[in-house]
């Protein structure tokens, strides 16, 4: 992947993801599977800051679907980020929201996306320190 900064509050992004050579499953008791060719995604996408607030717009092209995914991100606090999103194009998901704590060296990132068709909902948490 590649990233540039055009401006002091606009940045561009681009990557590739899954490229390379099939997966095959195997145990020392049975066969290899079948190939298993891993989906090769192509994803494009901005971001821009203004004051408090950053917006980021995703483009990505998944198993000959493309999805949108839009975001704004407002930072609070030094100390806490709230943010919000939603992701088109795809059957199951749609509106997301997160926040993010930070305390020093250690950021702490929550995540809600809610499932349509009574798939549920998802709470991911992510921990991160800084050397």
């Amino acid at each position: 992947g590649v990233h540039a900064r055009a401006t002091k509050d606009l940045t561009f992004g681009a990557a590739v993801t899954g490229i390379g050579s099939d997966l095959t499953l195997s145990q020392s008791t049975r066969n290899a599977s079948r190939p298993i060719p891993l989906p090769t995604t192509y994803r494009v996408g901005a971001a821009y800051g203004y004051g408090r607030f950053v917006g980021a717009a995703d483009f990505v092209y998944l198993d000959e679907d493309p999805h949108g995914h839009f975001g704004v991100e407002y930072f609070a606090h030094e100390l806490f980020q709230l943010r919000t999103g939603y992701m088109a194009g795809y059957d199951t998901k749609n509106f997301t929201a997160g926040a993010s704590f930070v305390q020093r060296n250690i950021t702490v990132d929550y995540a809600f996306v809610p499932y349509t068709n009574d798939l549920g909902t998802t709470h991911m948490i992510n921990f991160t320190i800084t050397l």
